[in-house]
């Protein structure tokens, strides 16, 4: 039987799609000559070269999908060694060449902003990038969402209005996630609702955890007013 609770976030649901639907992301490489792109590409193969482990398929279990991005697709999978669930992007690059040049480049500023920024609560977590013949496998923390929300944006047109109590520890843990970034050298360049997730957590005073994820607009060159880039 349907509540109140589930109707109003089937409205949200709906809100949500026209939201997406009036908004684009803006793409620095879009803007980019092809020159810088090439410098760009080759720059992002040599720090991936340094990074992925090389495998003749994915070691992990698949369990389910999670979503698709527009780079990437985003599987939910197991580690048997260490008996933990984890978020795996998948990103299609096969033969590289310039067809692939959007995909390795995000794929090496999402990798370089999360190795840089290591273990903080409210950074999802690197765990490894694997490398097959056709595919790379970017490694995270999975995430479940609070109450089955998939981020901040359902989160809030699920349970508004929030409280001044809770509203304030949301964004005092997103800021001090900003904060370690930006100690690091690190600019996320895309923060949005759709990119902040909350889940559930023993830390008081709310019990919940604000985790800033998708870094693959991220700058870790200080080129932060070079070029716009966003949603």
């Amino acid at each position: 039987m349907s509540t109140k609770n589930d109707t109003e976030f089937d409205k949200s649901k709906e809100q949500r799609r026209i939201i997406h639907s009036r908004t684009f992301k803006v793409d620095e490489d879009d803007n980019s000559s092809s020159k810088e792109n090439t410098t760009l590409m080759t720059d992002s193969l040599e720090y991936l070269s340094s990074v992925w482990k090389h495998v003749p398929e994915l070691t992990k279990k698949r369990k389910g999908t999670i979503g698709n991005g527009t780079y990437s697709n985003i599987i939910k999978v197991r580690d048997d060694k260490d008996s933990r669930d984890e978020a795996c992007k998948i990103f299609e690059i096969g033969q590289i060449n310039s067809e692939k040049e959007k995909v390795v480049i995000r794929l090496a500023r999402e990798v370089r902003a999360l190795v840089r920024l290591g273990a903080h609560r409210n950074i999802v977590q690197f765990v490894e990038l694997q490398r097959t013949p056709e595919r790379a496998y970017l490694i995270l923390e999975h995430l479940e969402g609070a109450n089955g929300t998939q981020d901040l944006l359902e989160f809030v047109m699920r349970f508004a209005p929030l409280s001044e109590k809770l509203s304030r520890s949301i964004f005092e843990q997103l800021l001090c996630g900003v904060r370690h970034c930006h100690d690091n050298g690190v600019s996320h360049r895309d923060i949005k609702p759709e990119n902040i997730v909350v889940i559930k957590d023993d830390s008081p005073p709310h019990k919940l955890r604000v985790v800033l994820i998708d870094f693959g607009l991220s700058d870790c060159n200080g080129n932060i007013e070079a070029k716009a880039c966003g949603t």
